[in-house]
């Protein structure tokens, strides 16, 4: 402690004399600008040519030596100093000097108030090309009048993923029925779930009556397979789910979630198995199913059922139903199976259905294991457990002898651990999976290392009953590791979500792969589609595990399987449907095959789980891409006869035989499918093939070819082709009879042996016969007589939808792909981002630098020391930071260390979270307090360098949530250093109630210096609105930025007594909870409030012996509010909302507390009942909120209060209620009651939206280095886009449209940005001739003004603004071609309201990249035009890729 004073004395010392020896007069902090060094004075000389202005001033070099505050030495020539106001007017008459302002602590302060992934998503939306899933889901009108039926193992009606809440009334085409049966009624159908039925005939056939200790006698599961499929395929949007353990969670949403659901249950367990062995779908129970689902009036069918390789056709059940179902183009999409990865493993191979394998995600479960000698062997895991060291044994050190050979030893087998030798110890085997860790259980161990049993990256998920890890490789090296050591232990770490991984999708190793066995002239599978570790909805009859141990119940559940792939693809099928109704079977199979692509996210092509190139034997087409299937411009179409024609050619036809095979067969090749497969080909074959025109018309294709215990009695069907619909239920019946009859010798025998009646598209029926009698049958009319054997059909079990979005615009930069803009970007990695702000959390793990490389030679700067902060604190992340606290201890006296760190280290938060918003690493399973918008935090640039300055400090007295300020002065140094330093893009989210001219404004100034440096500002355009002339930082050289939504809301509604419900907004954590409810004005201290204060809560008005014990209703209001109502004992909340907006800025109260969006519903319950409650209701995470976005409310308006011939904002960005990294030393709410501390926190303000240009501004440095600051601001303006994810023009709050003056350009499309097309250039000395016409440039003296001065209008900005326009005027812009040679561009002209706009010349043509032309624009006023009012209006110059967008605003007088 006395080394720290011995430290500090000195500057107390000079601090105190300063003050005296200044204190002859009222003294304030003025800055002298002087312009720009010339660069050849040292420091030294530097600051005594500015001791001479205040020597001369003061006329005392003592006085002007203990004055000087900062002396600019770098780049900006000025400095500050303390002055009286006659001292400073005095300076500001000599020559040099440009400028001479007060440094005012009043006038900067913070503007604070899925974010990436929002971006992202919504960039693509609208455009011409680019895939989108929304747009996708709006054009099918999200299914909703398409019935998919589902061959499984029935539903769990009751999971909220088939809620019908909001869905219209159920098709009129469905024709089927809601059976009843055990647990399962009619009422268990909705308008979701419109119908389910139960197959079990046959199954009781074969295993006598069913165990209803196994299974229920209804369409109910106890399995959990079929209530997984199905809410793949058609689930509602159901969020903050999660599997067991919170592993996987999000929003869980099926492919088309306003799809009809139709239940088949045709798969039932097997007596002495439990469900986790599989269970029995009998053909004659699954051909009942195909022949009612026909009847019932399905548009497709999804079958995630198949054997353990292919059957022939005529003894296949699924491909003789499906071929009935395709011939009624219904669409059969059905699971490849699970027995890969052998070759000819493959199962329903018939042409006719859609055969679906299975590929990864971009989603692990990270499960490492350290080795007590410190090793780390990356693992995956989905159990629930928390770190900890166990004792390691290896599985074949504790066996018990004889139960075990050489070839079983280690492998965990049941049975075969000692327990003696296991208890309380983890054991290692060497392969396994869930019965080897329930065999470790079984010993008494309590923890497992399983080795995988497929090699490489497939790790199947299982959530284990004691905690365990299956390891991906590396087993010889813990096998090695416990052999060598006398007390081995391994600690294993918790699990947990890990998304974006790279390379995704790889196939699954356990997806069959072709030949096709039955026919090799079809290549199967046709698809692939994420299968492995997939989370949707679950049966809460069945275990997670489905063994007798596992008594847990989940609503969700991670499974994997094709049958998990299958049903993505039904629901591919399902929207196709709804948009193309007319396309056949054949046509939508075409349009899902023909756009499937085959490269992973890296860009290379996709690999099976070992790394090694995959073939069409894997994936068939490819990956599956909805958004491109939608408009696939040509199919490949095949009717029911070209089938037939096939079949012919492949099998002699045996399935339709009124069909006549032609004598002069073609080769089963020629079928019109969308691949290619030809086998043992000799010499050379040709094979015709048809397509069909489903796109634009007068369009031309070229071609690109590239290489590369009943007595023997079993279960037989007896297939007899097509119902001619003609007989009677009762006819039919009989003409079964007559078959059966005829080998039964029995009437009654025969009506015995009868299982199903199939009557109405099948024609057909399976009964029970002798091998013998299958055989007599096998007679005239009878086209195949085969055994349903419950041994060859067992079900395929083994972020979805959002990674098949993400991953089908990978390659195309036209499309709304972050990652490839990142990748092209090398993620900023050289790009240096300064950010002027509160300082920054170090130890927080966005800023940390694992496997980044060393610091740009460019760097200059340097990593200053302070209390809590050294040169450690900085890394190849955060390579930099200074603090600037001078002007502030010249306001406020010394920094109160209780208050803040006099260091770079960030007290308030504020600056931690805009820091990791512009360049936060990955940082996965984040969220705020909790729990809310948990996810993965990311930088917009992961791997840019951060350098700090610090710059904003607390004012005493007053809270962190009240506001910081930020000097002038202190900021210049701070732009200053930061120059010098080596930045090339500086993030600046501060700035004033309004504009401010610029030679009195320290961030116009500073940025001012950095853009002839061409480095990037951006700011922030301030938190005042929704008042007009409220934007700030509006200088034409710094891009500012105004704030809008995400699609992302916390919901909390409140429930009024027992009925009404009221939405509401929190991200306050509290359980669901019922409290007594008053209302605020009924509760005041007398007198404390007036009519115009009364119901708002305001501090010290309410009564504590009133209000304690129950809930508050305060009129209006936040944190302020909800603190009051918590000093008088209340013990929740709820706020109005009296804008009335759609999304609240939201805070995490000490004390449950909701915003609703009625308070006058609030108001008026409470006013007119007398037993008063109020339910606030949990709340919730709830993602893909919609309209989004929408200009949020406090966002700064224009016009430009300074310069209204500059339209101001540039452009919006994300910035209500965003999630990023915050101070530990902060509080979330930044009050002294609040003492929690976080590392993650949702603020909201145009301080939040600033980082997120500030971050796309890098990528686009370092993806165009040489670009200047102007285009980069260009590329980003003239891309934006004025519309929502409804694709409607965006609102204000209130739902009104928009303007520029709210979004200037528009919101920001990061990945269009990098190829804008055109930019508009501008140079420092364009800015300067813009400041004669503006202000007579007052910044540059060494510039020289023209005599005749054009308007401000036509500075070469991307947008056009005409303020007080009188009848006519013309304006020049200048655009450079950035993109390609040979380009031609015409314009579109969309005129403001009132005047006409006219642009010459109309077209423009560029012969080579970097080629300039200008054009005129002329506005008129005609004589609708408002007076006095802003009109806006836009033009855009296109050439068939880019569209370069400006907006106009124009006034009259």
């Amino acid at each position: 402690m006395s080394n720290y004073f011995s430290r500090i004395l000195p500057f107390l010392l000079i601090f105190h004399i300063l003050l005296a020896s200044c204190a002859d007069q009222p003294l304030q902090v003025y800055i002298v600008y002087l312009g720009e060094h010339s660069g050849t004075k040292t420091f030294q000389e530097i600051e005594e040519f500015h001791r001479s202005y205040l020597h001369s001033a003061k006329g005392s070099k003592e006085k002007a030596k203990d004055c000087l505050i900062y002396s600019y030495k770098n780049v900006i020539n000025g400095f500050s100093a303390l002055l009286s106001p006659e001292e400073a007017a005095k300076i500001s008459e000599m020559d040099g000097v440009i400028s001479v302002f007060h440094s005012h602590p009043t006038i900067s302060r913070l503007h604070t108030t899925r974010s990436w992934d929002f971006i992202n998503l919504l960039e693509g939306l609208g455009d011409p090309n680019p895939p989108n899933a929304e747009d996708l889901l709006r054009r099918a009108n999200y299914g909703k009048d398409v019935i998919v039926g589902v061959l499984d193992s029935g539903v769990w009606p009751e999971s909220e993923s088939f809620y019908d809440n909001g869905m219209d009334p159920i098709p009129q085409s469905w024709k089927g029925i809601c059976e009843n049966g055990v647990a399962f009624n009619s009422s268990h159908c909705n308008r979701k779930l419109i119908g389910a039925r139960y197959y079990l005939k046959s199954y009781e056939a074969y295993y006598g009556p069913l165990d209803t200790s196994l299974d229920v006698r209804s369409p109910r599961d106890t399995n959990g397979h079929g209530t997984h499929t199905s809410s793949t395929i058609g689930g509602r949007r159901v969020p903050n789910a999660s599997a067991i353990g919170g592993l996987g969670s999000g929003t869980a949403t099926g492919g088309a979630p306003l799809v009809r659901l139709a239940i088949y249950k045709v798969c039932w367990p097997v007596p002495g198995q439990t469900p986790a062995e599989g269970n029995a779908c009998l053909d004659d129970d699954m051909l009942a199913a195909f022949d009612d689902a026909i009847a019932d009036g399905v548009n497709v069918i999804s079958v995630s059922i198949g054997g353990n390789s292919s059957r022939p056709y005529t003894r296949d059940g699924i491909a003789i139903g499906a071929l009935h179902a395709v011939k009624r183009n219904i669409v059969v999409a059905c699971s490849a199976g699970n027995s890969g990865p052998s070759s000819y493993s493959v199962s329903n191979v018939a042409p006719w259905i859609i055969t679906v394998g299975a590929s990864s995600i971009d989603r692990v479960f990270s499960s490492p294991i350290v080795l007590g000698n410190g090793m780390i062997i990356e693992g995956q895991s989905i159990t629930p457990f928390t770190n900890w060291t166990y004792p390691l044994v290896y599985a074949a050190d504790v066996e018990i002898p004889g139960t075990t050979t050489n070839l079983t030893n280690g492998l965990c087998l049941p049975g075969t651990l000692s327990p003696t030798l296991v208890r309380g110890k983890a054991v290692f085997c060497w392969t396994g999976d869930l019965f080897q860790s329930l065999e470790v259980q079984r010993a008494g161990g309590i923890a497992t290392v399983l080795g995988n049993s497929f090699q490489g990256q497939g790790v199947l998920g299982r959530p284990y009953l004691s905690p365990a890890t299956v390891v991906y490789s590396d087993k010889i090296d813990i096998y090695n590791y416990i052999e060598t050591n006398q007390n081995p232990n391994v600690t294993l770490i918790q699990p947990k979500t890990v998304i974006g991984t790279k390379p995704a999708p790889f196939m699954a190793p356990f997806t069959s792969r072709g030949p096709n066995f039955i026919e090799p002239n079809i290549l199967k599978p046709d698809i692939t589609a994420p299968g492995l570790n997939i989370l949707a909805a679950w049966s809460e009859a069945s275990s997670p595990l489905k063994v007798p141990a596992d008594n847990r119940v989940v609503k969700y559940h991670i499974d994997s399987g094709t049958s998990m792939s299958c049903p993505h693809v039904a629901a591919v099928a399902a929207l196709l449907k709804a948009i193309h109704p007319d396309w056949s079977s054949a046509a939508i199979r075409s349009a899902i095959m023909t756009t499937a692509k085959i490269t992973n996210n890296m860009g290379t092509q996709i690999t099976d789980s070992l790394g090694n190139i995959a073939t069409p034997f894997d994936y068939g087409s490819g990956h599956i891409q909805p958004s491109k299937a939608a408009d696939p411009g040509l199919v490949y179409d095949a009717s029911y006869d070209d089938y037939l024609l096939f079949l012919c050619s492949s099998t002699g036809n045996v399935l339709d035989p009124t069909f006549n095979c032609p004598l002069n067969l073609p080769s089963a090749s020629d079928l019109n499918y969308p691949s290619l497969s030809i086998a043992n080909l000799k010499g050379s074959t040709t094979v015709k093939r048809t397509v069909t025109n489903v796109g634009k018309t007068n369009s031309s294709y070229s071609i690109l070819a590239t290489c590369a215990a009943r007595q023997r009695l079993q279960v037989y069907i007896v297939y007899l082709g097509e119902q001619s619909g003609t007989k009677t239920f009762q006819e039919i019946e009989e003409f079964y009879h007559s078959y059966l009859n005829s080998v039964k010798g029995s009437k009654e025998e025969a009506k015995n042996c009868l299982i199903y009646c199939y009557q109405n598209a099948i024609n057909g029926f399976p009964a029970l016969l002798t091998p013998e009698e299958a055989a007599k049958l096998s007679m005239d009319g009878v086209i195949t007589v085969f055994h349903s054997d419950p041994t060859k059909t067992r079900l395929h079990t083994t972020r979805s939808w959002d990674f098949i979005n993400l991953l089908e615009g990978t390659g195309n930069l036209s499309s709304s792909n972050a990652e490839e803009l990142l990748s092209k970007a090398n993620y900023g990695k050289d790009v240096i981002v300064g950010v002027l702000d509160t300082g920054i959390w170090p130890e927080s793990e966005s800023f940390n630098d694992h496997g980044m490389e060393p610091i740009p030679k460019s760097w200059k700067g340097e990593c200053q020391r302070g209390v809590g902060f050294n040169s450690s604190n900085c890394n190849r992340k955060l390579i930099g930071a200074r603090y600037y606290l001078k002007g502030y201890e010249v306001y406020f006296g010394r920094l109160n260390a209780s208050l803040d760190f006099r260091s770079p280290r960030d007290k308030s938060g504020h600056g931690t979270h805009t820091s990791s918003t512009i360049g936060g690493r990955r940082v996965t399973n984040v969220s705020a307090l909790g729990g809310f918008a948990s996810g993965t935090a990311i930088g917009g640039a992961p791997l840019v360098r951060l350098a700090m300055y610090k710059v904003c400090w607390p004012v005493p007295g007053y809270s962190l949530a009240e506001g910081n300020t930020c000097l002038d002065d202190d900021i210049l140094a701070a732009f200053d250093d930061a120059i010098r330093d080596g930045v090339q893009v500086i993030s600046v989210s501060m700035g004033t109630s309004t504009g401010r001219p610029y030679k009195e404004d320290g961030i116009a100034i500073g940025s001012l210096h950095a853009a002839k440096r061409d480095i990037v500002v951006a700011c922030s355009a301030g938190n005042s609105g929704p008042s007009s002339f409220s934007v700030s930082n509006v200088a034409p050289w710094m891009i500012t930025v105004g704030a809008s939504s995400i699609d992302r809301i916390f919901s909390s509604p409140v429930m009024l007594g027992k009925y009404t419900i009221v939405q509401g907004q929190s991200i306050t954590p509290f359980k669901t909870q019922t409290y007594p409810i008053v209302y605020s004005g009924d509760v005041e201290i007398p007198g404390k409030t007036i009519n115009t204060t009364k119901g708002l809560c305001r501090p010290g008005t309410l009564s504590s012996k009133l209000v304690r014990g129950k809930a508050v209703f305060c009129r209006r209001g936040g944190i302020s509010e909800s603190s009051e109502v918590q000093r008088a004992g209340g013990v929740a909340t709820v706020l109005g909302n009296v804008f009335h907006e759609r999304v609240v800025v939201c805070q995490p109260y000490l004390i449950p507390s909701t915003i609703v969006a009625s308070a006058i519903s609030v108001h008026n319950y409470i006013k007119s009942n007398r037993d008063l409650n109020v339910t606030l209701i949990q709340p919730k995470t709830i993602v893909g909120a919609e309209p989004a976005p929408f200009t949020a409310r406090f966002t700064s308006r224009g016009p430009n209060a300074i310069q209204p011939n500059i339209l101001k904002p540039d452009i919006t960005a994300p910035g209500l209620n965003i999630l990023a990294a915050w101070s530990e030393a902060a509080s979330p709410l930044n009050m002294p009651s609040d003492h929690r501390i976080v590392k993650y926190h949702i603020d909201s303000g145009t301080s939040m939206s600033c980082p997120h240009v500030a971050a796309i501004a890098s990528l686009l440095k370092a993806v165009h280095p040489r670009w200047s600051s102007a285009a980069i601001r260009s590329a980003m303006m003239t891309t934006a886009k004025i519309t929502n994810n409804l694709g409607k023009r965006i609102r204000d709050t209130q739902g009104n449209i928009a303007t520029p003056f709210e979004y200037g350009a528009g919101h920001i499309r990061p990945s269009k940005a990098v190829d804008p097309g055109l930019v508009y250039d501008a140079s420092y000395n364009d800015y300067l001739l813009f400041l004669c016409s503006s202000t007579h440039n007052l910044l540059d003296p060494s510039f020289r003004c023209p005599r005749v001065l054009p308007s401000p209008s036509n500075l070469n900005y991307p947008s056009l603004a005409i303020a007080k326009l009188r009848k006519v005027m013309t304006v020049k812009r200048t655009v450079t071609n950035v993109g390609m040679r040979n380009a031609s561009y015409s314009v579109r002209i969309y005129p403001p309201p009132g005047y006409s706009v006219k642009i010459f010349p109309t077209t423009l043509h560029f012969s080579t990249t970097g080629e300039k032309h200008s054009f005129n624009i002329t506005v008129k006023v005609k004589s609708t035009a408002k007076k006095n009012k802003f009109a806006f209006g836009s033009y855009t110059w296109r050439d068939g890729i880019h569209r370069v967008r400006s907006p106009i605003s124009v006034s009259s007088k």
